[in-house]
């Protein structure tokens, strides 16, 4: 996992996977960062912490092809 020290807005992406027998896969994935917090050196105190943006990702598989709708 990768860590930013930025905030980035969340974004969302399609994609269609096809089997060998022409059926089909819809999925949307909608990517967000969450905030954490890390402290240096192990230490327990505030003056030690910094901020981070972690990424997650919400996933949806269909059969039916409504990716705007998801």
């Amino acid at each position: 996992m990768r860590a930013y020290t930025d905030y980035k807005m969340p974004h969302i992406h399609h994609f269609v996977l096809t089997e060998l027998n022409g059926g089909k896969q819809y999925g949307t994935c909608l990517t967000f960062y969450e905030e954490v917090i890390l402290l240096d050196n192990g230490s327990s105190t505030v003056d030690d912490k910094k901020m981070y943006y972690a990424p997650k990702v919400l996933c949806i598989l269909s059969s039916w092809p409504y990716l705007s709708a998801f």
